[in-house]
């Protein structure tokens, strides 16, 4: 995978979801937690530093998102570990990470499909998907 660093923030180039759409998402090398930012996000940026455009996830445009519930044991493990908590008006899972700059994310978590090339024997490239955990 091709990162960008941009503000101390890093970036790779993935395609989510059914239909696929590209994405940067930024990776965090504090966390071990994939985010994007979501259609629904106030005053997130529309680009990057290095004026890469951003775009945003929304779980209606793709018919193999869900969102991540409080019941799931992905979210229970988060809890465990203090990064997640559950929303009881939506049986949502969420979190919210503060930086040591003072900075953070928050948000909900979700499945959802990444999509990769890959080289096989039968074919020089062959499409392949696996479902993430993302926020």
């Amino acid at each position: 995978m091709k990162c960008v660093a941009s503000f101390r923030l890093y970036f790779t180039k993935m395609n989510l979801g059914t239909p696929r759409r590209e994405f940067y998402v930024q990776i965090d090398t504090g966390i071990d937690v994939l985010w994007v930012s979501c259609a629904s996000c106030i005053g997130c940026p529309q680009t990057s530093g290095l004026q890469i455009q951003l775009n945003y996830f929304g779980s209606r445009s793709s018919s193999t998102s869900s969102f991540i519930a409080c019941s799931d044991q992905r979210c229970k493990n988060g809890v465990q570990s203090s990064d997640s908590s559950c929303s009881g008006w939506n049986n949502q899972c969420t979190y919210i990470f503060k930086y040591g700059d003072g900075s953070g994310t928050s948000g909900y978590y979700v499945s959802d499909f990444m999509h990769f090339a890959s080289i096989t024997e039968e074919s020089l490239f062959s499409n392949s998907s696996a479902p993430v955990v993302f926020g």
